[in-house]
């Protein structure tokens, strides 16, 4: 218990000094929310894996996506202030549909969080890599 509450106060002093420090470099600040984006994806990726076997038995095995995507997501807004506004949102409950993301940097993850339905899996295609 007593490492746990450790663990707490070096990250809570982490994200007060990286907060403070960042406000007078943006070098720092910059990797500061780079350290913190990928806490981000460790902290909803190892829940993830945590679930993943729970939705296999309950034949949910197409929502770990959303979950991970959802708890990315969540977990941005608060570490990183990071928030999505969808306009038009009443188009993503008709289904089936298609979403076409063009991967152009790694904030894309965070409105795929936002916007993921339930019950969708990710195709990627190997050779769209070559298409300029």
């Amino acid at each position: 218990m007593v490492s746990v509450l450790n663990g707490v106060l070096y990250f809570a002093g982490f994200e007060v000094s990286g907060w403070f420090l960042g406000r007078f470099n943006a070098k720092l600040n910059f990797g500061f929310r780079t350290v913190n984006y990928m806490i981000c994806l460790l902290i909803a990726a190892s829940i993830s894996i945590c679930v993943s076997p729970v939705l296999f038995v309950l034949d949910r095995r197409a929502d770990v996506n959303f979950v991970t995507a959802r708890l990315f997501y969540l977990f941005s807004r608060v570490l990183l202030g990071y928030t999505v506004e969808i306009e038009n949102s009443e188009y993503l409950n008709k289904q089936p549909c298609v979403f076409i993301g063009n991967h152009q940097s790694a904030l894309d993850l965070v409105w795929l969080g936002a916007t993921f339905p339930k019950r969708a899996v990710i195709i990627a295609k190997y050779s769209i890599k070559f298409v300029p």
